[in-house]
């Protein structure tokens, strides 16, 4: 199981991703290569304040580098925690 969570910069929380459903691969007229990406998201993602999702990360183990706003998590049982954090809103 792999989860990823994005941190926005700006209004600093922690917001539910989407998941990647499929890629289509093609190429545009000109012979561009085009990559299309399938999404499934919620109509309105679920946020958790910046200073609660740090703590929960904390707290399940995982350090938050400063400067990255994307990670991956591949252990499961931290990926199944911060899930849980960020569902629960």
């Amino acid at each position: 199981m792999q989860t990823r969570f994005s941190v926005m910069t700006r209004p600093h929380y922690a917001e539910e991703l989407a998941t990647l459903t499929g890629i289509r691969r093609t190429k545009s007229r000109r012979g561009l290569p085009v990559v299309y990406l399938f999404l499934e998201s919620r109509k309105r993602p679920k946020h958790v304040p910046w200073r609660e999702f740090k703590r929960g990360c904390s707290a399940s183990g995982l350090k938050i580098v400063q400067g990255f706003s994307i990670r991956q998590i591949t252990n499961p049982a931290q990926a199944a925690k911060i899930t849980a954090l960020v569902s629960r809103r």
